[in-house]
Parts: structure tokens; sequence; C-alpha cells
């Protein structure tokens, strides 16, 4: 016994060896191994799985939880599920998913993921479409929207408006030309932009967020779904407006 070891007895997966990266871990074959889907996950999806009915106005959703509580775990399997459930998630877990969302068993949502920052909210997310454009449409001569994104996120203060106009034409793009049924936009790491957006109110105005949730709930036929992760409410944030996205983790 005097050579035993606590690592000789205790074994554990190596997905809890280190915090979810939602940006590096979508690509990994194992990132997603040794998930356990908890009773209050299940819940989480299924009350998500609204979001997914025709002309759903259920589209906008705040995850709130204390840091290692397994937000971005949870958006990882989301972001698995609305892509291609059947070949991006493992058997016993796939079973899971598809009773509280199954809708997942004939959609295929594109997913944008943006981990946060502190900078300008905006045109981060807008940067997040742009890369996915790219990797939907690799060939070919840049499109009238390629051109757009690019030239607005040359811009040192790109309007509000103008960033928002160009998300609706990527979402739409992406539907109309049959990648995707939808669009999941998931932020990890909000607090970081909302602090940006604090303590800058002249670069970003937090109002934006609100109108992407607006956006989304009006996004009909072309969904648009977006998941804002947060360690605390909108309102710890000083001089933040309230926020009109559904609560899903508290």
């Amino acid at each position: 016994m005097r050579n035993l070891s606590i690592c000789s007895i205790h074994r554990y997966p190596n997905r809890y060896l280190r915090s979810t990266d939602l940006s590096r871990d979508f690509d990994d074959p194992n990132g997603l191994q040794g998930y356990w889907l908890t009773d209050f996950g299940k819940s989480c999806l299924k009350r998500i799985s609204d979001g997914l009915k025709p002309n759903s106005g259920r589209r906008a959703w705040r995850l709130t939880g204390d840091f290692g509580s397994g937000k971005s775990s949870f958006a990882l399997l989301l972001a698995n599920a609305l892509r291609d459930a059947r070949e991006r998630i493992p058997k016993g877990l796939r079973e899971q998913v598809f009773q509280e969302l199954p809708d997942a068993k004939k959609l295929k949502y594109i997913p944008v993921l943006v981990v946060g920052n502190r900078e300008a909210m905006a045109p981060a997310i807008l940067r997040g479409f742009q890369q996915v454009l790219a990797d939907l449409f690799p060939r070919g001569a840049k499109s009238a929207l390629d051109v757009a994104i690019e030239k607005t996120l040359r811009m040192s203060r790109p309007p509000d408006q103008e960033i928002l106009h160009l998300i609706q034409q990527a979402n739409a793009k992406i539907v109309q030309t049959g990648k995707g049924d939808g669009t999941l936009l998931i932020l990890d790491e909000v607090g970081k932009f909302l602090e940006f957006a604090a303590l800058n109110p002249e670069e970003q105005d937090v109002f934006f967020l609100q109108q992407l949730a607006e956006m989304a709930a009006r996004s009909g036929k072309r969904p648009l779904m977006v998941v804002c992760l947060l360690h605390q409410g909108f309102n710890a944030y000083e001089g933040l407006p309230e926020d009109r996205f559904i609560e899903v983790i508290a």
C-alpha cells in the first residue's frame, strides 16, 4: 500500500481535465466523449426545442451559471446536435438528445461559434459569420455579401444596423442555398463583451444585443437562433439595460 497513489485509484475522462473551448472542441471527434446529460440539461434542451418549431418566436436564449457549471459543454452538445446529431454525437448520448430535441433528427443548423473578448461585440460576431461563409462557400469569386462584410469590418466603428443587416443576409444565404435549415449563433463568454461595452459606451452599444435577439425572434422561415453564455445576469454589468433574452439556466 505504500506505493499506492491517488492517480492509480481514480480515473477521469480527458474532457474533465481541461475546460471546454467551443471553437477548438467543435471539430474534435472526442469532444463529447464522457458527456453526461443531466435531468436539468434535458429540460434545457426541451425548452430550446420550442425555437425549432416553424415561425417560433423563442429563438434567443441566455444560459447563466457559475464558472465550471458546464455551460460551454452544454453549448458544444447543442451545436453538434443541431449540426448533425447522427454523425457528431455518441450513440448513447444521441438517443437522450433525440428524446428532448426530436427535431434534431431532421434539421441541420449551421453553427456560428463566437468566444467573447474585451472588444466590440458586433464586429466579432460578423467575423464569425464571415468565417462560416468562407467554409461553406470556399470556391469562386467573392459574392456581393462577402465584399460588403469585408468593407464593413474595415471600418473603425461599423454601424450596428449595417452589421445586423449583414448577419440577416448571411443567415438568409445559408438557408436559401440549402447549406442549412437555419443558423445557430452561440456567444460564449458574453460577459467580456459586456464589460467592454460598459467601459467603452462610445464604441459599442449593448442595445445591439437586444436588437439581435429581436431579429432572431422574427426570423420566421429563415431561422436564426441565438444562445448567450454568461457567468451572471445582464443587470450585474453596471449601466446595462434589461435584456429581452429568455433565461434558461439560473
